[in-house]
């Protein structure tokens, strides 16, 4: 019996403690539980921030995206409305060189006039001191011929008569009209004109060597002449008809620097952009 009884009560003192075990392990999984459900609820919610900033930094970067665009279309625009105003003055400026070279040259062909009338004056003022030179000549003595005292020629009418001679065609002589000229009045005004007469006589002539000559001759020994920027044209332009564009933009350039102002100059800077 006492052996019985204390199997008995040793099954019964163990039914407690089983019991007491499996609450406990039942309270631990719960903890385990709690726990895990509260890291999933902050993986949560730092995913959710960490979204929030994705989402905030991807805003930005579209905003950003948005005014580099705007700044890209405002800059084409700024460089179309540019190459327009560009375009525009280009061709306003071609206008205003056209116009101002035509300007020069009415300018030239009106000074060219008031020269000549000048010319025409001085030419009677020679011719009038002539025929009183040969009034007051002593008549030649009975008997002898030829002794009559010749009148003397001035500059102005040498010139002129050798002008007259270069617009008749007879260009031989042109050139010895203006060749003794200058022998007689080396330091005349109108000693670069006879000069460039020579040149142009020549060039009429179609003695393009000699011509050339004569021309250089005018710029180097005559360079404050009125024709001097037009005696490098005419170089210039022979030197390019003989294939010499080299030469040619050499002489337009010497225009350019010397005579900026001068009708030519308005003339060689398209001739200097060619080929």
């Amino acid at each position: 019996m006492i052996r019985r009884f204390t199997r008995g009560a040793t099954r019964v003192a163990l039914v407690p403690a089983v019991v007491l075990m499996a609450g406990a392990a039942c309270f631990a999984t719960r903890n385990d539980v709690r726990t895990l459900q509260g890291d999933i609820a902050v993986l949560r919610a730092e995913n959710a921030r960490s979204d929030s900033v994705h989402r905030a930094q991807f805003a930005a970067a579209a905003v950003q995206v948005g005014a580099v665009s705007d700044s890209l279309r405002s800059l084409n625009a700024f460089l179309a409305r540019f190459a327009s105003d560009v375009s525009r003055f280009q061709g306003d400026l071609s206008i205003e060189m056209h116009t101002f070279g035509q300007q020069m040259i009415a300018l030239q062909e009106l000074t060219g006039q008031n020269q000549k009338k000048l010319q025409d004056v001085k030419a009677q003022f020679e011719r009038q001191e002539a025929e009183l030179a040969t009034a007051a000549a002593p008549s030649a003595a009975p008997g002898v011929q030829g002794t009559a005292a010749s009148a003397p020629t001035g500059p102005t009418q040498l010139y002129q008569a050798g002008m007259a001679q270069l617009n008749r065609g007879s260009y031989s002589t042109a050139r010895s009209v203006f060749e003794g000229f200058l022998e007689q009045f080396p330091t005349n005004e109108l000693a670069g004109e006879a000069q460039f007469g020579i040149a142009r006589a020549y060039d009429l002539d179609g003695n393009a060597a000699a011509a050339d000559s004569a021309y250089a001759i005018v710029v180097a020994k005559y360079p404050k002449t009125e024709h001097a920027s037009n005696a490098l044209y005419k170089r210039g332009m022979a030197a390019k008809q003989a294939g010499n564009t080299a030469a040619a933009k050499v002489l337009f350039q010497q225009i350019l620097d010397q005579y900026p102002r001068s009708p030519e100059a308005a003339t060689v800077a398209d001739q200097i952009k060619k080929p």
